[in-house]
C-alpha cells in the first residue's frame, strides 16, 4: 500500500518535506533517483546503490517493455526480483519516449506491415505451387498411360518426369520462403502473426509482389 504523508513546511517558500510509504520502506522527498531505465544503473551493483544510501530507483516502463519485455521481467518473479534490487522502485509511463522515438515507432510499424504482406505473399506462391503440382503430375500420370498403352514415347515420358521433378523443386522453394518469412516476423513483433497475415487481401499480397 503506497502512502504519501508531509512531515514539515516552510512557512515561507510553502517547499514540502514527506515521506512516500511503500512496500519496499520508506522514502524520504524531495528524493534524488538514481535511474535504471533498463531495470539497471549502469555501472553499480544493487549493493552499491544501497551502499550510497538509495531509497528508490527509477525506471522506464516504455523501455522495460520493449527490452527485456514484460514477460521476461515477470518470469523472474517482477520487477524487484529481475532487478536484484529489495527497495523501492518507480516506474514511469515512458509517454514521453512513446512521442519522442514517434519516427522510430513509425518505420518499425511500416516494416512490421510490409512483413504480413511479405507472408501473405510466400503463402500465395506455396499455394501456386501446389497446384502446379497437381496439373504436372497429371500429365506425368497421362503420359505413363500413354506410354503403356504405346501411344507415346519413352521422351515424352521422360520430359512429364522432368517436368514434375522441377516443379516439386519450385514447391520445396517456396515453402523455404514461407517458412523464412515468419521467422523474419517473429524476430520483429516477437508475437506469431503468421495466422492474420494468412488472412491479408489480395490487394496486399499483390502490392508485396510488383
Amino acid at each position: 500500500m503506497l502512502e504519501f504523508r508531509i512531515v514539515a513546511v516552510d512557512a515561507e517558500t510553502k517547499a514540502r518535506a514527506g515521506e512516500l510509504v511503500t512496500p519496499h520502506g520508506v522514502v524520504e522527498t524531495p528524493v534524488f533517483m538514481p535511474v535504471g531505465t533498463q531495470a539497471t544503473v549502469k555501472t553499480l551493483a544493487p549493493s552499491d546503490l544501497e551502499e550510497i544510501g538509495a531509497r528508490i530507483v527509477l525506471s522506464n516502463a516504455y523501455h522495460l517493455y520493449l527490452r527485456p519485455g514484460t514477460e521476461l521481467v515477470r518470469e523472474a518473479g517482477g520487477i524487484h526480483r529481475f532487478m536484484g534490487w529489495d527497495r523501492a522502485v518507480l516506474t514511469d509511463s515512458g509517454g514521453f519516449q512513446v512521442y519522442s522515438l514517434a519516427d522510430l515507432r513509425n518505420r518499425v510499424a511500416s516494416e512490421v506491415r510490409q512483413d504480413i504482406a511479405l507472408l501473405a505473399a510466400a503463402r500465395e506462391q506455396v499455394r501456386l505451387q501446389r497446384e502446379s503440382v497437381g496439373l504436372v503430375e497429371e500429365n506425368r500420370q497421362l503420359a505413363e498411360s500413354e506410354y503403356e498403352a504405346g501411344s507415346a514415347s519413352l521422351v515424352r515420358l521422360n520430359e512429364a518426369q522432368r517436368d514434375l521433378t522441377t516443379t516439386y523443386g519450385r514447391l520445396a522453394q517456396s515453402l523455404v520462403s514461407y517458412h523464412l518469412a515468419r521467422q523474419r516476423l517473429l524476430a520483429a513483433t516477437g508475437r506469431n502473426l503468421a495466422p492474420f497475415a494468412e488472412e491479408t487481401s489480395q490487394a496486399a499480397v499483390e502490392g508485396a509482389t510488383e
